[in-house]
């Protein structure tokens, strides 16, 4: 890692204090979560490789009550990763056993502990750590009613700097140490004492954006998805320093959750949704972090159409404040992050679930993506492109040429769905009415590249038009090629919708049969959806009409759902539809269940596509 200014002046500190033996600690002052830990636990042994031979003994000072319990720590990183010292280590660690026994009485007082210590250590066990830096954490986090400030920078001072010259770093947020002690006399005795066993305090700060590249290695994103996280570095570091965030454990708590995030979803898709992905979890970690994440996810919920809109086209007053009457509630949390990058600003509450309850439904982020992605079709390039054409009085002549030849390449490339290559032929013959070609095609050449393209469109397409008549209406009747290229689009229309449908009814059904209570709303959307289309009034009678069905969910009414086994009970397959619906409603279902209000929506669809009444 390249230090930045800041970090680089620390280490040359750190490695000047080292090398001078000097007979102080050093101490390091910074506040919670600005990277201290982070750079002596993962930076500074490789600042000091090449400077010196000395090892890094790091503890933690967080809830000690006793000087024996960092001692202990000590030794264990000293002696237990070393197997020929292993025994000695266990020595020392039960003769420190033994004096915390008697530290409840004769020993408390803290010069008789330094009476003890030095018989627990000789003089040849401390000479031992003059080859070592040892690195006590968390001072602000001792529990000092139990434990005196100036007791702990005694023994310190007395075991190992005044008289062995031993490096010893503290380090500490002296802010909130000063805050734990409370009282001025203890404040004052602090000072005191720190005078004399301190030989300089440095002032901890790091730009938490040089550590980002570190940060994302350790990350554990899949290889793949990698590039596009450093794609998107330029756009994490805005984020960062626009919130002014400055908590390294909020960065990485960031990072780790979008490594669960994005090595779930397909290279492809989060390279086109990955500002999105990376937005809404960089609010919510810092949400969660900041203990505001139930307040966001209750405020976003109740708002998440107006966010939504304001994601799309943000609406500002004269003074430059968002128009709550027409946007966001003021009180919702970051909402001027949201404000700030709207144009990446989209809902995941599987992303808010998981990093609230740390559970991930990948099925349903996988189902948000997917809803999302269509929507940001107008960034593609190719899109781009197309919409130039259809603003081609915008562009000059070369420009318009480039346009249009673009377009051809991303034709066969396969890059537009069915709607765009439609949206396309119907500009082609928008110029050919005036004599203007945009290819060199003979006669029927382009109407076959077209229908080429549909058919390759249609395998990786999944959001089709349902009023196709619309398409190349104006040019029907005065094109041959438009109508052609119009019914090679209805054939293809059918046959997606048609594959589309069968697949839907064929998994309902089986719901239908197996759990009917675990019915939701998207099943019930199907029924509707499938219903309004006039072509496929049919699909509801083959496939929730047929025999089979009938049958087995006859069985299920008399055997499972405690219906009265009497011959009115059942349901005629040629009357399916309407009978299931009114089996449905007699249905005991839990009174909190949505089931109710979908079979009413789903009943007056059919009342008003068939005028039937059910009493």
């Amino acid at each position: 890692m390249k230090n930045n200014n800041s970090t680089q002046i620390i280490s040359e500190s750190i490695l000047e204090y080292v090398k001078s033996e000097s007979q102080f600690a050093l101490m390091i002052n910074g506040e919670w979560g600005s990277g201290k830990s982070y750079y002596f636990k993962e930076v500074l042994s490789n600042v000091l490789k090449g400077f010196t031979q000395k090892k890094i003994i790091y503890t933690s000072a967080n809830g000690i009550s006793s000087f024996n319990e960092i001692l202990e720590q000590i030794i264990t990183k000293k002696y237990y990763s070393n197997k020929k010292s292993i025994q000695k280590g266990l020595n020392l660690t039960y003769q420190l056993s033994k004096l915390a026994l008697k530290e409840s009485d004769r020993y408390r007082i803290i010069g008789n502990m330094l009476d003890v210590i030095p018989k627990i250590f000789n003089s040849k066990d401390i000479d031992g750590f003059k080859n070592d830096i040892i690195i006590i954490d968390d001072i602000e986090r001792i529990n000092f009613n139990k434990f005196p400030i100036d007791d702990f920078f005694g023994v310190i001072n007395k075991i190992f700097t005044e008289h062995d010259s031993i490096s010893v770093i503290l380090i500490c947020d002296e802010a909130q140490l000063k805050v734990k002690l409370g009282k001025d006399d203890l404040i004052f005795k602090y000072e005191i004492i720190k005078e004399k066993s301190i030989l300089r305090t440095i002032k901890f700060k790091q730009d938490i954006l040089d550590l980002l590249p570190s940060i994302i290695n350790e990350s554990n994103f899949n290889r793949d998805k990698n590039k596009y996280i450093l794609e998107n570095l330029d756009f994490i570091k805005e984020l960062i320093t626009f919130t002014n965030e400055k908590n390294l454990r909020t960065i990485k708590f960031f990072f780790n959750n979008l490594a669960t995030f994005t090595n779930l979803i397909d290279p492809q898709k989060f390279e086109r949704i990955s500002k999105y992905i990376i937005l809404f979890n960089f609010i919510c970690s810092k949400a969660f972090k900041d203990g505001k994440l139930d307040k966001f996810d209750d405020k976003i919920k109740d708002f998440s159409n107006e966010i939504e809109f304001i994601g799309m086209r943000p609406i500002f007053s004269t003074s430059g404040r968002i128009d709550v009457e027409n946007g966001i509630d003021e009180t919702l949390p970051y909402r001027e992050i949201a404000i700030k990058f709207s144009n990446y600003f989209k809902m995941f509450f599987s992303i808010s679930d998981y990093i609230k309850t740390g559970y991930l439904d990948a099925t349903f982020l996988h189902s948000e993506i997917d809803k999302y992605l269509p929507q940001l079709n107008h960034l593609d390039e190719w899109n781009i492109k197309l919409d130039k054409l259809n603003n081609f009085r915008n562009l000059s002549i070369p420009e318009f040429k480039d346009t249009v030849k673009s377009i051809f390449i991303f034709l066969q490339q396969n890059k537009y769905d069915i709607d765009s290559i439609l949206k396309f032929a119907n500009k082609y013959f928008f110029f050919l009415e005036d004599n203007v070609k945009l290819n060199n095609f003979e006669s029927d050449e382009f109407k076959t590249f077209i229908c080429n393209c549909l058919n390759k469109a249609i395998e990786n397409e999944i959001y089709t038009s349902i009023f196709p008549e619309e398409r190349l209406e104006k040019y029907k009747h005065k094109f041959a090629d438009a109508k052609e290229i119009l019914n090679c689009y209805m054939d293809i229309y059918k046959m997606k919708i048609n594959s589309y449908i069968e697949n839907s009814i064929l998994t309902l059904k089986v719901k239908l049969i197996d759990n009917l209570k675990e019915f939701n709303q998207s099943d019930f959307w199907i029924l509707f959806s499938k219903i309004e289309i006039q072509e496929i009034d049919g699909f509801l009678t083959k496939y929730l009409g047929d025999s089979l069905f009938a049958g087995m969910f006859n069985l299920k009414l008399n055997n499972e759902w405690n219906f009265i086994k009497q011959s009115e009970n059942k349901i005629d397959p040629m009357e399916n539809v309407f009978q299931f619906i009114t089996k449905l409603k007699e249905i005991d279902i839990e009174k909190d269940s949505p089931i109710p209000y979908y079979v009413e929506d789903l009943n007056r669809i059919l009342n008003n596509k068939r005028n039937f009444e059910i009493n």
